[in-house]
């Protein structure tokens, strides 16, 4: 049987513990707070962006017929930048991203290629065989405007080239 000492010796490590655990979990739900508002400032400004390009593509009218980028035709294939985390323990977000781009697929009758953007989605392209027109990885919660020229680069050469006639992207909202 214990003595005393050992038992309040035990209580004392119990109670220490508690608090260290009770520190921790403070320390979680800041950190937490600080992540959701990093992720929804930059909210307003994408909107007004979103609403900015929509009212100068509707004031050119037929100007943006003359645009590259903007000129109709027939759709052979399709491709989808799949952006998802590099690291899983996300919940389900990777998991429900891949389940959609499933579904997507399913409902295309033209080939869907990937342009991935993160691990997971990288793996997942691989894993079930999708065209992979390009990777990346790495990139981080915090993308420099490197990164995003990057793959905005890509984006318009295999567009350019004929390789893909649309494009979709494929993420998750916050």
């Amino acid at each position: 049987m214990a003595s005393v000492r050992q038992i309040s010796r035990r209580i004392r490590s119990v109670q220490n513990t508690a608090k260290i655990t009770k520190a921790m979990a403070m320390i979680a739900a800041s950190k937490l707070r600080r992540s959701q508002d990093a992720a929804t400032q930059g909210r307003y400004y994408a909107n007004s962006m979103k609403e900015m390009v929509s009212n100068v593509t509707s004031q050119i009218g037929d100007e943006i017929a003359n645009q590259p980028l903007a000129k109709h035709r027939d759709i052979k294939s399709i491709g989808v930048l799949f952006i998802t985390s590099d690291r899983g323990l996300t919940g389900g977000l990777n998991s429900n991203l891949m389940r959609a781009l499933d579904d997507f697929i399913v409902k295309q009758d033209v080939p869907v290629k990937i342009i991935g953007v993160g691990k997971k989605g990288i793996a997942y392209s691989r894993r079930n065989n999708l065209e992979l027109l390009g990777d990346f990885s790495g990139i981080g919660d915090r993308p420099q405007s490197k990164d995003t020229i990057k793959v905005a680069n890509l984006l318009i050469d295999k567009f350019n080239a004929g390789n893909v006639d649309s494009f979709f992207v494929g993420y998750s909202q916050f």
